[in-house]
C-alpha cells in the first residue's frame, strides 16, 4: 500500500460519493471551505492498494512559532468527526483480511502524520472506523466519544417511543402559534449561538458567519436553515445537513424559554421530514455531555460508539491547556 497527497478533487469526490460512510464534510469543496477559515494547511491523502483507492484521511495542519498541529477536523468547525474514510469493500471482508488492511493502513498513516513531527495530534473518526488498535499500539490515545443515530423505519413506532413527558411537550408546542419556516440566511444561526454563548462567558466555538454563509452557498441542496418565530419574535433557528440518505442534526440556537419546547419541537419536525425525503437515519450528532444525552436520549435513538485520537508531546500538552483555559473564554 502507498500514502499519496491526492490533488485532483474528482478523483477525491468520487471516492467520497461511491463510499457509504462518508460525511458531507469529507467532500472536496467542504474541506477547502474549512481551510480557508481556520488558516491550517489542507493536506488530502489517500492510501493505494496497487492502483485502487482504498482510503482517504484529510488532515489540517498549522506551525506557530516551534509548535506542530495536526487536527481532523480543526478546532471551530463545528464538526464532531472527520478522519478516515475506507472503501465499502472492507466491511464485508472476513475478520483476519480487514484486520491485515487495516494494520497496513494505520501503518501508512502513522507514518504520513510522523513526517510532521507534531506536538500535538487529534484525529475524531467517523463511528464506522471502530478498529484503532494500530494507533495504540503506536503510542496514541484513544479517546471514546458517543452518539446517537435513530433509524427511520416506521414514524408511528418512533413516535411511540418517545418518552410520554416528551410526547407531551411536543403536543403542547405544535398546539402554540409558531411559524417554522426556511431561510438561505445563516447570520441567524449564528448570531443566536454567539449570544447563547456571550452569556454563559464563552467564544462560540464556530469561525464566524461567513463560514456558515460559505457552506450554505456551496451546499444549497444540502444544507438546511430552519427558523422559528413565535408572536413575531424569532425564538430559534438551526442548521441541518441533508446528505446521503442521512439527517445530521448539527447546529443549533435557541432563546432559553421554558414554556416552549423548542428543540423537541424542531427534531420531530425534522423526523418527519426525514420520512417525507426517503431519508434512513437521524443523526443527533452528539451525546457526550449529561445535559445533551439526558435530552437526546427521550427519543430512544441507539447509542453509538466513535473514537478520537490524540498523541501528544509536553508542549503539546502544554499549548492544549492554555487554549481550554483562554481561548475559549469571552474576551
Amino acid at each position: 500500500m502507498v500514502l499519496k497527497i491526492i490533488s485532483d478533487k474528482n478523483t477525491w469526490d468520487n471516492f467520497v460519493d461511491l463510499n457509504s460512510s462518508s460525511q458531507i464534510f469529507h467532500t472536496w469543496d467542504f474541506l477547502h471551505i474549512i481551510e480557508k477559515h481556520s488558516n491550517y494547511k489542507l493536506i488530502t491523502y489517500g492510501i493505494y492498494n496497487n492502483e485502487e483507492l482504498i482510503c482517504i484521511l484529510p488532515i489540517f495542519y498549522k506551525k506557530i512559532l516551534f509548535f506542530k498541529m495536526i487536527f481532523s477536523p480543526p478546532p471551530s468547525t463545528g464538526i464532531p468527526q472527520l478522519g478516515l474514510v475506507i472503501f465499502d469493500k472492507y466491511y464485508n471482508m472476513k475478520q483476519s483480511k480487514k484486520e491485515e488492511f487495516m494494520k497496513l493502513i494505520s501503518e501508512d498513516i502513522i507514518k504520513g502524520l510522523n513526517n510532521f513531527h507534531p506536538d500535538y495530534c487529534s484525529i475524531s473518526l467517523i463511528p464506522e472506523i471502530n478498529d484503532v488498535r494500530y494507533f495504540k499500539f503506536n503510542n496514541y490515545k484513544i479517546e471514546i466519544n458517543y452518539t446517537y443515530k435513530l433509524e427511520l423505519n416506521s414514524k408511528d413506532d418512533i413516535w411511540n417511543n418517545f418518552t410520554k413527558e416528551l410526547r407531551k411537550k411536543i403536543n403542547e408546542a405544535s398546539s402554540m402559534n409558531m411559524i417554522l419556516y426556511e431561510t438561505d440566511d445563516a447570520t441567524i444561526v449564528y448570531d443566536m449561538l454567539n449570544k447563547r454563548y456571550g452569556e454563559k462567558g464563552l467564544n462560540v466555538s464556530l469561525f464566524s458567519q461567513t463560514y456558515l454563509r460559505d457552506i450554505k452557498a456551496m451546499f444549497p441542496n444540502n444544507i438546511i436553515i430552519n427558523v422559528m418565530k413565535h408572536d413575531n419574535e424569532i425564538i430559534g433557528s438551526e442548521m441541518v445537513v441533508k446528505y446521503k440518505r442521512t439527517h445530521l442534526d448539527w447546529i443549533g440556537g435557541t432563546k432559553p424559554m421554558k414554556k416552549i419546547p423548542l428543540n423537541e419541537f424542531f427534531i420531530w419536525n425534522s423526523i418527519k421530514k426525514g420520512f417525507e425525503n426517503n431519508l434512513l437515519w437521524f443523526d443527533f450528532m452528539g451525546a457526550n455531555t449529561t445535559g445533551i444525552l439526558d435530552f437526546k436520549s427521550q427519543f430512544s435513538p441507539k447509542l453509538i460508539q466513535c473514537f478520537t485520537l490524540k498523541k501528544e508531546n509536553l508542549i503539546g500538552k502544554v499549548a492544549n491547556k492554555v487554549y481550554i483555559l483562554f481561548y475559549k473564554k469571552k474576551k
